[in-house]
């Protein structure tokens, strides 16, 4: 996340809100990877497997998904409805981000 909808709207970037999204950052469920050939062979596996079943998956997206098996993850969140379908492959579900009420801006 580089920006919250109201920056947007506005075309004006707020403090209070950059300061929230590091705090998003720092110390949370979120994990940075380093991209390496392992993932990326992951990633053009996942490729090739969605094929056989008439899909397709961008690479960056197969990058996303292959980063998020190299780290164990058990969850997988993002706005992008296209990659639900995926999570049988990945060995976990992804789908739209939790957020709790009180975390809304």
């Amino acid at each position: 996340m580089a920006y919250v909808s109201e920056e947007k709207a506005r075309r004006a970037l707020d403090p209070v809100a950059e300061a929230r999204i590091e705090a998003i950052w720092d110390g949370s469920a979120i994990d940075l990877v380093e991209f390496h050939a392992g993932i990326a062979r992951e990633a053009r596996s996942l490729i090739r497997q969605v094929m056989t079943r008439n899909w397709s998956l961008r690479s960056a997206d197969a990058c996303q998904l292959a980063s998020a098996i190299y780290v164990g993850a058990t969850d997988f969140h993002t706005y992008d409805a296209r990659l639900f379908r995926f999570g049988d492959l990945c060995g976990f579900p992804v789908r739209s981000p939790l957020v709790e009420p009180s975390l809304k801006w």
